[in-house]
């Protein structure tokens, strides 16, 4: 998670796979943009959501930015017509501009990684999952697809540490 940022992401590459998402009709193309989308989310994609903070960050002597004890996190969360609530973020300024938390809240914006998102929810089991870009896109990850694809990302950086170490190995021989 990280808190005062210069530069908004922008996310170009998963906003045009969203665009092919409404187009494709054949079931197979379907599912390879399917996983192509979880890929973008998993490994390249930031993403800008509101949180608020009882406590503002501090910096530490490492120069990150670190929440003190105590500090009382409020999520901002969107629901549907079934009562089920999500995490929304965004994947540039102008998708999370079309948001609005009103006057009344002071929300602190933090950009968050696909594996920030995963203690978020695990911490808050009222979440039904996370909505990426609600007022447009609405890319809505149930909890347990998350939970898919986390455990595909551990398995894939599992594979590929340990096809580095088997060439590194036969390397070495040689």
């Amino acid at each position: 998670m990280i808190f005062d940022f210069d530069k908004d992401p922008e996310n170009p590459a998963l906003k045009q796979l969203f665009t092919w998402r409404d187009r494709l009709v054949i079931d197979c193309q379907r599912e390879n943009l399917f996983n192509k989308i979880g890929d973008e989310i998993c490994f390249r994609s930031r993403f800008i959501t509101y949180l608020n903070l009882s406590e503002e960050p501090q910096i530490g002597e490492d120069g990150k930015a670190f929440l003190p004890k105590g500090t009382r996190i409020t999520f901002y969360t969107i629901q549907n017509s079934r009562g089920e609530r999500f995490y929304p973020v965004y994947t540039d300024a102008a998708e999370l501009n079309k948001w609005n938390a009103g006057e009344t809240y002071k929300p602190k914006k933090v950009i968050n990684t696909f594996d920030d998102l995963m203690p978020i929810l695990k911490a808050n089991a009222a979440f039904a999952g996370i909505v990426i870009n609600p007022m447009s896109d609405n890319y809505v990850l149930p909890r347990n697809v998350v939970q898919g694809w986390t455990d595909r990302k551990a398995a894939l950086i599992k594979f590929v540490k340990e096809q580095q170490e088997k060439a590194k190995q036969t390397n070495d021989k040689h």
